[in-house]
């Protein structure tokens, strides 16, 4: 019997576009997969919904928006109570290849050394990369920045098509685990709260613990969601995201780095990376909520303990 795997994706206030995701995965050629819909608005139909494509679903209704890390973390203690092997996050923004899970399952199975893996995710035009993995990259051993691999270049310039490449970090659009992972190296952090770096901050522990994190060279999954105002290297800002963009930078710092990595890492988040990010603000707005999350993020650097 093949392995049992669950889908963990969240709503909130995107019916359509979640429906839309669900579908997708219902195309798809591997049966042995149950969706577990965390509900973060109240939205009641989703069991109707269910039912009437003959998808295999339970949604768990939040009581208000927990935000992506809990999240998730919700969705992870009901799929290791029904004993998943292998937990698929997906974010609702995104479409799916037929064989996606089958492909995936079979990488896992073959491969024992992969622990954390992703495909080639492109935007919704099928040929562009929004996403072929990440590095965690250290200049003069203590300036960290973070590696996004290929974006927007054209997929078939990618040189690992149909090959498995060792990264440092996916990000949360599609995560596809072993199940055992989360004993290993323990769930998402809540501390980020509602948007931003909880991916990152669960793939550093898990390199720290020497899991493997790879991408496969197909692409297997398109992500929906385009900015016209995005650029080279990362999406504009918006306002809803901008606080906790600037906020969280601090509590990553403050759990995973430590001695003059740390020291320079928060340096530049009042300089170089301040800069960048407000450039990146899509609004005046968006720049105003960044600066706020700066300050609570400052706050937060001197009134939490590091976790390193």
């Amino acid at each position: 019997m093949s392995a049992k795997v669950i889908v963990i994706i969240i709503n909130w206030k995107k019916e359509k576009i979640t429906k839309n995701c669900l579908l997708s995965l219902k195309n798809g050629n591997y049966k042995n997969f149950q969706v577990i819909l965390i509900e973060n608005r109240n939205y009641k139909s989703w069991n109707r919904f269910f039912k009437s494509v003959n998808i295999k679903g339970k949604t768990i209704y939040n009581n208000g928006n927990k935000g992506v890390a809990e999240s998730r973390n919700i969705g992870i203690k009901r799929a290791l109570n029904i004993k998943a092997k292998y937990i698929w996050f997906l974010d609702n923004d995104t479409l799916v290849d037929d064989r996606a899970i089958t492909k995936m399952v079979r990488i896992m199975e073959k491969e024992k050394g992969v622990d954390i893996l992703t495909s080639i995710i492109t935007f919704s035009n099928k040929n562009i990369i929004w996403f072929a993995g990440g590095g965690f990259k250290y200049f003069f051993k203590y300036f960290l920045i973070f590696k996004n691999y290929y974006r927007k270049n054209l997929f078939n310039i990618y040189p690992n098509k149909g090959k498995l490449k060792k990264v440092d970090y996916l990000v949360g659009c599609s995560i596809f685990t072993r199940a055992n992972v989360f004993k290993k190296i323990g769930f998402f952090d809540p501390d980020y709260s509602l948007y931003n770096l909880e991916d990152l901050d669960f793939c550093f522990r898990a390199k720290k613990r020497n899991l493997g994190i790879y991408i496969w060279g197909e692409r297997l999954v398109r992500h929906l969601k385009i900015s016209r105002k995005s650029n080279l290297f990362q999406d504009k800002i918006s306002e809803n995201f901008a606080f906790f963009m600037g906020r969280n930078q601090f509590i990553f710092a403050n759990k995973n780095l430590k001695g003059l990595t740390k020291f320079f890492y928060t340096l530049s988040l009042y300089n170089i990376r301040l800069f960048w990010y407000l450039y990146l603000c899509d609004s005046w707005q968006a720049k105003l909520e960044y600066l706020k999350g700066l300050y609570q993020g400052t706050l937060w650097l001197f009134q939490k303990k590091s976790q390193t």
